[in-house]
């Protein structure tokens, strides 16, 4: 089997529950505030691996104490995480509030993962080159997306969510180029390319 380098975003998801949201300025008892393991690219990189793909993961964790319940999952799943840094910032965060109606709120504040940029992929490069698939997200910042495309010597798959400015010749080099109808709305814009309307 090939090997899959994911170049993407680790996050702990911080979670509550609530019985409804609270309007703004209020304050509301809830329950949970459990730490599980999170990220696109991680989530991504944990389920490959699971499927029996030999994962390597390029990425950014803080140096604090959502490092540990972060990187569980990718531990446990035997994915390579010998190009992830430790960055002087905090790791990732998904903060995820679910009310009994099932409706969520989810704030991401990118911490580590904002390293992720064009130098510190570029300096793992050689990683991202020996990858028969490369796969990316968009929780990481575009010319870090940019710079893993470039590096990319097998196929590039591109799940860009969430949607963010990404420089054309990146998301054209996709093979495949994955998105919701939400999204692929956003991505054809970017192209310059008008959607198909459902109106008569």
């Amino acid at each position: 089997m090939g090997t899959l380098t994911v170049v993407g975003s680790i996050n702990a998801d911080l979670t509550a529950r609530v019985q409804r949201h609270p309007n703004p300025g209020e304050t509301l008892l809830g329950s949970g505030g459990g730490i599980t393991a999170g990220g696109k690219g991680a989530n991504q990189a944990v389920a490959a691996a699971y499927l029996g793909a030999n994962v390597k993961f390029v990425g950014a964790v803080g140096q604090d104490p959502y490092v540990e319940p972060a990187l569980k999952h990718l531990k446990e799943s035997g994915v390579d995480l010998s190009a992830v840094a430790e960055v002087d910032d905090t790791t990732g965060l998904a903060i995820i509030t679910v009310s009994d109606d099932g409706e969520n709120t989810i704030v991401v504040i990118p911490g580590a993962n904002a390293h992720v940029d064009s130098d510190f992929v570029t300096a793992r490069s050689s990683t991202i080159a020996q990858a028969d698939i490369v796969l990316l997200q968009g929780e990481i910042p575009a010319d870090g997306v940019a710079a893993a495309v470039a590096a990319t010597k097998g196929r590039v798959i591109v799940n860009l969510a969430p949607v963010i400015e990404v420089d054309k010749n990146a998301l054209l080099a996709a093979d495949p180029l994955l998105a919701n109808e939400h999204e692929a709305g956003l991505i054809l814009d970017q192209l310059g390319v008008q959607a198909a309307s459902d109106a008569p």
